[in-house]
């Protein structure tokens, strides 16, 4: 049984039938149980403040959080939080593995249903640490904490699945590509900020996509724009599972990228040609998608935002190239996302 974050190459993951029967053509929201424990020690253990779960502390569910675990602060495994999750890999390979962690009736945690191993690195930290989650969650009753916000968790998801509207960014997808996905899960927390992930199970024909995403704010009314910006973070994950199969087919990515560092020499969490094509190619899907989505001017809001998220990223040619995209989808709108890769990259090839 096994997952992993590179979505171009299918891993296995054992899903029974039952599990195939209640998940197939479902979108899915979560906000699990022990994943928000993990999300809380981050955020007790201080790597917030050097990450997007910063913003985070202001909400009225992160004071919340802070004022009634604080007390805790000097707890054993909030130490050993601090201590290791200093970069983003570690912060990784300790939130994501727990999304396969149930608590016993003892309170013991435990892997349960089909995903082992959700991290692809080789330092695995979270094993070295249940025995410290298991002792602060009982040491701080975080389970009592938990059941007690159920209704705020469930208001978050219902908020996160009718802004998202993931199912119509499921069938745009397979509109343009031949991939086909089974099962859509979106895992969030209010805890975790900008620090998003994906990651897939496949087992034979059922394939599977978790999304580890932060959820929205909890309030009754958003704007247009804010919807965009919610919606933008979700589908620049969900296409990276079509858009990265694409661009191993069409296979100009080192033509096209040239010196990639050009393309993204202020972003140092993507090296190389393809992982620097796959981040535009994945952000620019987007302004298309919002063009068959919305209807005029509505089909705009939003997209000045992402292309300012994508140049703040260092991503410093963004705006021409999800310009040319654009245009070129204007006028061949029944383009392929194949057609779409192959358009763009030999566009790419020729700028200096």
């Amino acid at each position: 049984m096994f997952a992993t974050y590179e979505p171009s190459r299918p891993p296995s993951a054992d899903f029974s039938a039952a599990y195939r029967q209640q998940s197939q053509g479902k979108v899915q929201f979560e906000i699990p149980e022990v994943y928000e424990l993990v999300n809380t020690c981050i955020l007790l253990g201080g790597y917030s403040q050097n990450s997007h779960q910063e913003q985070f502390k202001s909400t009225a569910y992160g004071k919340e959080v802070l004022e009634y675990f604080g007390k805790y602060a000097s707890h054993p495994c909030i130490k050993k939080f601090s201590e290791k999750i200093k970069t983003i890999n570690n912060n990784y390979a300790v939130r994501e593995p727990s999304y396969s962690l149930t608590f016993d009736p003892s309170g013991k945690l435990s892997e349960t249903g089909p995903y082992r191993g959700l991290v692809s690195y080789e330092q695995k930290l979270l094993p070295s640490l249940i025995s410290d989650l298991e002792d602060f969650a009982q040491v701080s009753n975080f389970r009592s904490f938990y059941a007690d916000h159920g209704d705020f968790y469930a208001r978050e998801k219902k908020i996160f699945q009718q802004l998202a509207d993931v199912p119509s960014m499921w069938k745009w997808l397979e509109s343009k590509f031949p991939e086909r996905v089974s099962s859509y899960r979106i895992i969030c927390s209010p805890l975790t900020g900008g620090n998003h992930r994906t990651a897939r199970g496949q087992d034979g024909d059922f394939m599977e996509i978790l999304m580890f995403v932060s959820a929205p704010e909890d309030k009754k009314t958003f704007s247009r724009r804010e919807q965009a910006r919610l919606m933008f973070m979700v589908f620049t994950e969900i296409d990276h599972n079509y858009v990265n199969p694409s661009t191993t087919r069409i296979n100009g990515v080192e033509k096209a990228m040239g010196d990639w560092k050009k393309w993204g020499g202020g972003q140092t969490s993507y090296r190389g040609a393809e992982m620097v094509w796959n981040e535009y190619m994945t952000w620019a899907l987007f302004t298309l998608y919002s063009h068959d989505r919305f209807k005029g001017a509505d089909a705009e809001v939003g997209i000045p935002d992402l292309v300012e998220k994508m140049e703040s990223r260092g991503f410093g040619r963004f705006r021409s190239f999800n310009d040319e995209l654009l245009k070129f989808y204007r006028a061949n709108h029944s383009a392929t996302g194949d057609e779409l890769t192959a358009h763009v990259m030999d566009w790419c090839a020729n700028q200096p």
